[in-house]
């Protein structure tokens, strides 16, 4: 099963408020210092790919949480560990 979500279907689950919880987190395959998102909606986690890559990598926690407000998510917490 797949554990990741595309944008545009990040998109339709904020838009129908099924999201419990938004995340940022830093991304651990990573050798420099970035961020990725999880969303946890249902019994599901899932982590926003982006086209090419299999995990959609942030180099700053703001522009990750601008993501998030732009696809209609306007809370998440934020994970430094």
């Amino acid at each position: 099963m797949d554990d990741t979500v595309e944008t545009k279907t990040l998109i339709e689950l904020a838009k129908c408020g099924v999201i419990c919880e938004a995340l940022i987190c830093r991304h651990p395959a990573k050798e420099v210092e970035k961020w990725m998102i999880k969303i946890k909606f249902g019994n599901s986690e899932k982590i926003l790919r982006s086209k090419r890559e299999k995990v959609r990598a942030f180099h700053t926690i703001d522009t990750a949480s601008k993501t998030l407000r732009d696809m209609g998510i306007n809370t998440c917490t934020l994970d430094m560990n």
